[in-house]
């Protein structure tokens, strides 16, 4: 019986040994077959476990998508331990306090460049005893024993030769037990450590079939970070099916859709939308205008014919109508242009699998009627990851739709009472898959389960008579770009608010390309900054002037930096200079003085729309 995600792995790997299970985009001459890569990993553990490291332990993973990235994963939970991963773009700030606060003795790192950047953060953590690197080997000055993995895989090797094996704690693993502790952004700006355990992801392993029909045949195109809790559970599933992984980059991505022709794709609604922009230009910028026009109608013709063809989430019924009569024109429309789409996409995509954010409409309508459609998914890292998604048979436009296998929902208002069919409230979640809480954090696990069980997901939700969930917002302040980035506002405009310039700030961008802001201006102070007129007459402020919006955009980008402990994608790109403040008066602040996030931004609409349609 399959208990873990080590048996799992190790099934598919003597079932499909001779096959190839990895290999970067490209490099057929770095393949990984099914049995070198358990070989690899059988022998990493088994060096992992000479390190002392065994049953319970954490151990740090910071790196990005490689097949060593995998090995390492693999070789974690094989021996009982719990990985803590992420990616290289985490700020030393962050790795110091999860390596901290998960109790981590040992980090592996994925290159000497980043182990140079977090070596002063590690060097004064005393708990820390060994640091492994995917790429790269000891040298002088460094802050702990620095081994590669190749040195631990030889030990492992050296190990397994005396007759060493895993059964010494494979024995001992339960599905119960804690598998990995992937920190997301937490309210008060400190990550919030979720514990999943084998049976928690094992049990969207085995619902991911009746969604994504994995084959021996198929190839997976990974993309998205490997400890992304969606990126990772598509990865275990093609594994467990014996499909070859293809490992891309977002700069060569375009292109190796061509080279590997990939039948598999899991992305961000960013990525398809990068999709959509370069198809759309291609199609209704480039011809002679005769061509654009007839692109043009034959585009509309397509999509009436297919919104007549789908199924209305408030009926269950497809509407119909005269738009069917249309069918020969978008044969044609098909044979024209969306045969050339698919195409550029490889050729073979059947499953495209979209997750971390919401996917706009018209991207999700496009890809439809070109004859790809986006099986739409949602879920949270709380639930390892899956809550819902579309079935194949079944595209519901707007809607993620319904639970998978095992799942129970409740959508409640804000006095915590079940609505009704249709109307709007906040998802709680009870299930298999759902995390046991976060670690070492009994406040905030408390605070997001009901004496029930059910997880308060924060997410404002429709579920509609079909059965599909319609996800409407967030009752939560995380944002989720479209890229699929959580963003916690509260320190970016913590940091902001340190600008003499600045009164009042609110950082907003849920389903955004990047943040944007709404800020009320330190008037005097700005007006004070600029140049004096030749003619003498007072400086008047005008939020809509050059200088202006210069001097702002400087202070933004002086306050928000790496060096300050921000990502790139937690950078302010857009703002708007208000001219009202907020106030208690208005209802966007509490008697505290604290924001009303969703009475500010349902009142200051038009100024959003003016912000992102920039």
């Amino acid at each position: 019986m399959v208990r873990t995600i080590g048996h799992l792995f190790f099934h598919a790997a003597e079932r499909h040994s001779a096959r190839t299970a990895l290999k970067p985009a490209g490099a057929p001459d770095q393949a990984w077959t099914f049995a070198a890569l358990a070989d690899a990993v059988r022998e990493t553990a088994l060096g992992l476990s000479s390190l002392g490291i065994g049953v319970g332990d954490r151990v740090a993973l910071i790196a990005d998508n490689s097949a060593r990235w995998l090995i390492a994963d693999l070789s974690i939970l094989s021996i009982g331990a719990i990985d803590v991963p992420r990616g290289t773009d985490t700020t030393p700030s962050e790795i110091d306090y999860l390596v901290r606060h998960s109790g981590s003795r040992v980090v592996v790192v994925q290159d000497r460049e980043t182990l140079d950047e977090l070596a002063p953060t590690l060097a004064d953590i005393a708990d820390l005893r060994t640091i492994v690197l995917l790429d790269g080997s000891y040298r002088q000055g460094d802050p702990r024993t620095v081994l590669s993995l190749d040195e631990v895989r030889e030990r492992g090797a050296k190990l397994r030769q005396k007759g060493a094996t895993l059964e010494l704690f494979t024995e001992q693993l339960r599905g119960n037990d804690l598998a990995t502790i992937v920190y997301t952004s937490g309210t008060t700006g400190k990550p919030k450590g979720v514990t999943l355990t084998h049976d928690n992801i094992l049990h969207n392993i085995r619902a991911i079939p009746e969604v994504v029909e994995f084959t021996g045949d198929d190839v997976f195109l990974s993309i998205l970070p490997a400890w992304h809790m969606f990126e990772r559970l598509i990865e275990y599933a093609a594994l467990s099916k014996g499909c070859l992984t293809v490992y891309t980059q977002k700069r060569t991505f375009k292109h190796d859709l061509l080279r590997e022709s990939p039948t598999v794709l899991a992305a961000v609604p960013r990525l398809y939308e990068l999709l959509y922009e370069e198809a759309r230009k291609r199609l209704t910028e480039d011809g002679s205008w005769a061509q654009r026009t007839l692109v043009k109608s034959l585009l509309r013709a397509s999509a009436a014919v297919r919104a007549a063809d789908r199924i209305d989430p408030r009926t269950g019924r497809a509407p119909g109508g005269l738009a069917l009569w249309l069918r020969p024109v978008h044969a044609l429309a098909d044979k024209l242009i969306f045969t050339k789409f698919r195409a550029a996409l490889g050729g073979r995509l059947r499953t495209l699998v979209s997750g971390g954010g919401s996917l706009p409409e018209h991207i999700d309508s496009f890809f439809d009627v070109a004859g790809v459609p986006i099986l739409n998914g949602y879920g949270l890292t709380e639930t390892a990851p899956l809550v819902a998604v579309r079935r194949r048979e079944r595209i519901v436009l707007r809607t993620v739709g319904p639970p998978i296998r095992d799942t129970e929902i409740q959508v409640r208002d804000t006095e915590g009472r079940c609505v009704n069919c249709g109307e709007v409230g906040v998802l709680h979640v009870r299930g298999p898959q759902v995390t046991a809480g976060y670690y070492q954090d009994r406040e905030a696990t408390r605070k997001a389960f009901d004496e029930h069980g059910y997880f308060d997901t924060g997410d404002l939700v429709r579920v509609h008579p079909t059965g599909d969930i319609e996800i409407t917002g967030r009752a939560k302040d995380t944002i989720v770009l479209r890229g699929g980035e959580n963003v916690e506002p509260e320190p970016i405009e913590n940091a902001l608010r340190l600008s003499p310039l600045v009164e009042q700030i609110l950082v907003v961008g849920q389903d955004q390309k990047a943040l944007g802001a709404l800020i009320v201006p330190v008037k005097d102070a700005l007006v004070a900054r600029l140049p004096v007129t030749t003619s003498g007459a007072a400086v008047e402020f005008d939020p809509d002037d050059a200088q202006v919006r210069k001097l702002v955009q400087r202070e933004l980008e002086r306050l928000v930096t790496r060096e300050a402990g921000f990502k790139p994608f937690e950078m302010v790109r857009r703002f708007v200079l208000m001219t009202e403040p907020f106030s208690i008066e208005t209802g966007e602040l509490t008697e505290t003085l604290k924001m009303r996030r969703h009475a500010i931004t349902k009142r200051r609409a038009s100024e959003l729309a003016r912000l992102f349609s920039e």
